[in-house]
């Protein structure tokens, strides 16, 4: 994917003499999905969209969004030095030095054909597993992500990542009739990594979860005290709002449920959580942040320890 920023290099090599530093994070975003039954297309969604966000420096910084790549650089740092009297700050935000890298990562040479297929092949052997009643619903994705760090200090990072998810619904068969539905995903950087009888199984597994396979329910479950285990999609869900209490700046304003103390106990031992820009069974590669760092695996809580917060390049070179 092209992130062409060639306004920005030449703006910013001469930048207003209100200004003292800038930057602009280009984001383009790619998507083709296919969706099939029957053995044959039924539907399609294709999209791409490229977002971008400059920051300026006077006294303080300031950020504006534009999703216009011809947008005048100019124009659009007046308009963020102006957002910037609004910010509580009381100084400049930092911005990463002069650097460069181009990352690609992921099998961006599979056509729409190549996924087409990938589909059809997904369904057809879901529909021939012992103990699946009908494919409900069946596609797969294709999703590029690319992002381009650019600013007044020389900084030029780029990366770009295409990974697939296939997606399968199902129904299971109880006795000859139609039983409970199931469902299961699968993140893949090439299609030649996708495992349609295993995602298959998969889905199936959880249209059993739903009556035990067809076991008969018990009759009444005795009030009590259980232990429980929350599934990684319930976790998840919690994660997307919750991991804004262990970022840094929160928790040492006191706006986090959890003070700022490493080493300190905040949770059970059995509690780890991991920042990982490349999560495994995830087609995903965030390595290269908003700010133009490259982001590595680190630890949040190690058994239930606080060892480090979340950082932006500001509160983690001052800590």
């Amino acid at each position: 994917m092209i992130l062409n920023l060639t306004a920005y290099e030449k703006a910013f090599a001469a930048l207003p003499e209100n200004v003292t530093a800038a930057e602009a994070c280009a984001d383009g975003h790619e998507e083709l999905l296919i969706r099939v039954s029957g053995g044959k297309q039924t539907g399609s969604e294709n999209f791409s969209k490229t977002t971008l966000y400059l920051r300026a420096s006077g006294e303080k910084t300031g950020t504006v969004l534009t999703e216009r790549l011809d947008d005048d650089p100019y124009r659009l740092m007046e308009l963020a030095l102006d957002c910037a009297s609004y910010s509580q700050a009381e100084e400049a935000e930092m911005m990463n030095e002069a650097d460069s890298c181009h990352i690609v990562t992921g099998d961006d040479s599979c056509t729409a054909g190549d996924i087409l297929s990938a589909a059809i092949d997904l369904e057809a052997q879901a529909a021939a597993l012992p103990g699946v009643a009908s494919v409900t619903g069946c596609f797969v994705r294709k999703t590029t992500l690319a992002r381009r760090v650019l600013n007044s200090k020389g900084l030029d990072r780029f990366l770009e990542h295409t990974g697939y998810l296939a997606s399968l619904s199902l129904r299971a068969s109880r006795n000859g009739a139609t039983g409970p539905a199931g469902s299961a995903e699968a993140y893949v950087d090439s299609l030649k990594d996708l495992d349609c009888r295993a995602l298959a199984a998969k889905a199936l597994a959880t249209a059993d979860l739903s009556d035990g396979g067809g076991t008969l329910a018990p009759a009444a479950i005795p009030s009590g005290k259980y232990a429980a285990v929350l599934s990684n999609q319930v976790t998840r869900n919690i994660m997307i709002t919750a991991w804004m209490s262990f970022v840094r700046e929160r928790m040492e304003s006191g706006n986090s449920a959890f003070p700022m103390a490493p080493g300190q106990m905040m949770a059970s031992e059995k509690v780890s959580l991991v920042d990982d820009p490349c999560p495994p069974n995830w087609s995903v590669d965030y390595r290269l942040d908003s700010e133009g760092t490259l982001c590595e695996k680190t630890d949040i809580l190690r058994n239930g320890t606080l060892v480090t917060p979340l950082s932006t390049l500001s509160s983690g070179t001052s800590s």
